[in-house]
């Protein structure tokens, strides 16, 4: 802080009516710049209600400017455009405008040097931050860049899940999911339903599904099944099943019969020849390994729970598995 001789609101009580004078106000703000040390018209977005008070203006703030050094500053400088923004905080009811909000909207579209719609989708929080638009972010569009562009260019077809943060309340709705499946489609070149089975964990989340993903308790399965219901979808064929997916008896007999149909078994006895490999071939590995514990029997005794099955049909039939694998074993030791 720069010393200065002593001016009149440095002694103590300024006289009565000393502040309604307008030479006298813009006196102080000259002798309050110097103090501060600013040198250019924009170090006076710096200025902060605190300097006013620690500086013998506290009472001129309050009186003339309604405790807006803001307003100080207007009337200090009134031919420079000043943006409300840029202050530590914008004018009491300042957002409420909208043509305050669009003035706001294009600036910042000139400072982050925006020219088409692709350029939107990188704009964070912290580029609000920066150029003095967070409380507006917050306040007004619910923490999401893609609320406020929906005002500043409503004409503009948008796909709000590219931005850091949807809109508030975006995933509950139906159309919005679809939209966005849509999108992924596309994105993923799934010209079919079955191509949807192929989508992993990573596929959504590196395509800004992770928040949906997580509606859907994490289930493929889930997503795609309202994306397209008319599908008779087989949930064993995606990466994962739905959690408790395998609990549900029902959903086994399911999956058993079909399975069933997919080996070309016609009657009870064929299922002597199911094996574990069948299990990993047909999404469900999980199912053979904690359900039926590796054993063939179990699950063509869950398939058809009325048929008398020769248990050691199964046991002579992994027997000879096991001893034609060890053949192979040895046969290719010795060509080695």
């Amino acid at each position: 802080m720069r010393k200065s001789k002593s001016q009149p609101w440095m002694l103590g009580r300024v006289p009565h009516g000393f502040w309604d004078l307008a030479e006298n106000r813009l006196a102080y703000m000259h002798w309050l710049g110097e103090q501060l040390g600013y040198e250019k018209p924009d170090d006076w977005y710096g200025i902060q209600q605190k300097h006013f008070k620690q500086n013998y203006g506290g009472g001129l703030l309050a009186s003339h400017y309604s405790d807006s050094p803001q307003n100080a500053v207007r009337e200090f400088m009134p031919r420079r455009k000043w943006h409300s923004w840029l202050f530590s905080r914008a004018a009491n009811g300042y957002w409420q405008k909208p043509e305050n909000r669009r003035e706001f909207m294009l600036w910042l579209e000139k400072q982050l040097g925006i020219q088409r719609k692709e350029d939107w989708y990188r704009v964070t929080k912290n580029d609000f931050t920066r150029h003095g638009g967070l409380g507006l972010l917050n306040n007004y569009y619910g923490c999401s860049v893609a609320a406020a562009l929906h005002e500043f260019k409503p004409l503009m077809q948008l796909d709000e899940w590219r931005f850091e943060t949807v809109p508030q309340g975006f995933w509950n709705s139906a159309e919005n999911r679809s939209r966005y499946m849509d999108w992924l489609g596309f994105k993923l070149k799934i010209r079919t339903p079955e191509l949807w089975y192929g989508v992993t964990v990573h596929d959504i989340r590196e395509n800004y599904g992770s928040t949906l993903l997580t509606m859907c308790g994490g289930s493929i399965y889930r997503m795609v099944s309202e994306y397209l219901p008319n599908f008779q979808w087989k949930p064993w064929l995606f990466h994962y099943t739905p959690s408790g997916f395998w609990e549900d008896d029902k959903n086994r007999k399911e999956y058993l019969q079909w399975l069933g149909k997919e080996l070309g078994y016609r009657t009870p006895k064929d299922w002597y020849q199911l094996r574990e490999h069948h299990f990993l071939r047909s999404g469900g590995s999980w199912l053979f390994a904690k359900y039926y514990g590796y054993s063939p029997l179990r699950a063509a005794t869950e398939r058809y729970p009325k048929f008398k099955w020769n248990p050691d049909r199964f046991r002579s039939a992994s027997k000879a598995r096991t001893a034609e694998k060890s053949r192979r074993n040895s046969v290719a030791g010795c060509v080695a």
